[in-house]
């Protein structure tokens, strides 16, 4: 039999706390939109824990009850059991196990078909994709034993298992270029040392308890591809040559069609969001390192603090609610005059009408943010012959000489812009990066108070965005035909490199293709 309470708890239980826990992580995601795919992975990775620990959490924390006060009768309440809706109430529960067992089913069939996949195939015993998986797992630093199996109905590698990790080769591998097998071993050698399958598991789980939650599936699909695309951050970090490896990633995508791809195990050639990475590859200035001890600290603190206290949180039933409160938050007074008679002190008294004084509110009036207005993009640059590169289809400009250089700034509209100069210690150097610089507008429409929030690469760029900020000038923003000062806005600087030319990349674009043009400024 359920009651008011029963019910009341489940519905916040499996529908209202994931659901708060699920926004307050898409909102993070949101605010690490230029940090690297390993910090998006792991602020997703202790959102699922979050929803994994409510449990544990609502066992241990002491229960804060929350008590609903009556709207008008206080002696109105649901005495017993709501038992013209159990039957109701039991189908809805037999309707959320099977989901349950089907998703966890599901999951274990997959993890099943690999295992036996895996279990009556060879070892490789080629030497040298040996001793380079040996070399490769003491650069990433994985001290666990990597068993190594060759499996003929395969076309690209796979990996799966978290304390005794098993990579899938197929045979064609031991005859690739020795290039092309250190960086798909790398990709999926990092796999491994990031623990990325234990994570998979604890996402199909959370999403196996929550299946009817669209949030849920979002997070798991977003957090997979996460992974791929920390992992082959870790690629350029150890290999380089971006765009070989976005070759290598498209031919073995047009294989990995013909066999059947699983999604219980990790691999370079997963088909999903392949467009995303193959875009970030070519992004020279994206961020690519590890997620720093002080954001792990935060993001640990930021989910305890959300976590304990929804843990701790627990409704309780109508009745329960009417037994326990003792006063109401707001008491009805009734007001007697000092001289009036008995008959009139048992009347209460005339109510009178609250009024608020708008024209008080009115002072101090501060401009924290500015309109909105339309983004400009200044590029330095003179218009070259424009050529195309073309990958797999996909249309991307033709790499010119590496001491071709170009800076975009996008932000609020200015009326006078100063171009950064590019620095020439990080031009010798093949540095790109991204400066997110915050500053405040006076009213004579000058630069003050400059601020820099991003710098990617750290200090490589400051002092250019800085120098240049003092030559830029701004339409004043008026109230009431006076200027104000306009706080907290935002410039974005972006440095950018060219490489240099590869003729045998260059194909013809199809017909229909319309690549956005990149202008690039002439060598000095």
């Amino acid at each position: 039999m359920f009651d008011l309470g029963d019910i009341v708890t489940l519905v916040s239980f499996l529908v209202i706390k994931p659901t708060l826990i699920l926004l307050l992580i898409f909102w993070l995601l949101k605010q690490f939109t230029y940090d690297s795919a390993a910090a998006q992975f792991y602020c997703l990775s202790l959102g699922m824990l979050a929803l994994l620990g409510l449990p544990l959490a609502a066992a241990l924390m002491p229960a804060i009850e929350v008590a609903v006060l009556p709207a008008h009768n206080p002696a109105w309440t649901l005495a017993g059991p709501l038992s013209g809706t159990t039957a109701v109430l039991a189908g809805l529960l037999a309707i959320y196990l099977l989901g349950v067992f089907w998703v966890l089913f599901y999951t274990a069939s997959g993890v099943l078909m690999v295992y036996r996949r895996g279990r009556g195939c060879p070892p490789c015993r080629d030497r040298h994709t040996l001793a380079l998986i040996d070399e490769l797992r003491a650069a990433l630093g994985i001290g666990r034993p990597v068993a190594v199996v060759v499996v003929p109905s395969l076309h690209t590698p796979q990996v799966w298992g978290w304390r005794r990790p098993l990579l899938l080769i197929p045979p064609a591998l031991t005859i690739w270029p020795a290039e092309r097998q250190r960086r798909v071993l790398i990709h999926e050698l990092a796999h491994v040392q990031r623990h990325d399958w234990a994570l998979l598991m604890l996402t199909k789980l959370v999403c196996a308890l929550f299946w009817f939650l669209p949030l849920t599936w979002l997070a798991g699909r977003r957090l997979q591809a996460m992974a791929e695309l920390a992992c082959d951050d870790r690629v350029v970090e150890l290999a380089g040559r971006r765009l070989d490896y976005a070759e290598d990633l498209i031919s073995m995508v047009k294989h990995a069609r013909r066999q059947a791809h699983s999604d219980v195990v990790l691999s370079a050639a997963a088909p999903s969001q392949l467009a995303d990475r193959i875009r970030a590859l070519l992004d020279g200035a994206r961020d690519r390192g590890h997620c720093s001890t002080a954001s792990r600290i935060g993001l640990w603190l930021l989910v305890l603090a959300l976590l304990l206290p929804l843990s701790s949180l627990q409704a309780t039933s109508l009745p329960d609610a009417v037994a326990r409160v003792k006063h109401y938050l707001v008491q009805p007074v009734s007001l007697a005059a000092a001289h009036a008679d008995l008959e009139t002190v048992d009347k209460p008294a005339t109510e009178s009408p609250a009024t608020i004084d708008l024209a008080a509110m009115k002072a101090g009036l501060q401009v924290d943010s500015p309109p909105p207005m339309e983004q400009l993009l200044v590029v330095a640059r003179q218009a070259p012959e424009q050529r195309e590169d073309w990958v797999a289809g996909i249309a991307q400009p033709l790499l010119a000489p590496v001491q071709h250089a170009e800076v975009q700034i996008l932000g609020y509209m200015p009326l006078v812009t100063v171009t950064p100069i590019y620095p020439e210690r990080a031009r010798r150097r093949g540095l790109e990066g991204r400066v997110i610089v915050q500053f405040t507008i006076s009213p004579q429409g000058r630069v003050e108070q400059p601020r820099i929030l991003v710098s990617q690469p750290g200090r490589v760029f400051d002092r250019a965005v800085l120098r240049a900020l003092r030559g830029f000038r701004f339409r004043p923003y008026r109230i009431e035909g006076e200027p104000v000062a306009v706080t907290g806005v935002t410039e974005t600087f972006i440095f950018r490199l060219t490489e240099p030319e590869n003729p045998q990349r260059r194909r013809h674009p199809p017909p229909f293709a319309g690549p956005t043009q990149i202008a690039r400024a002439p060598a000095t």
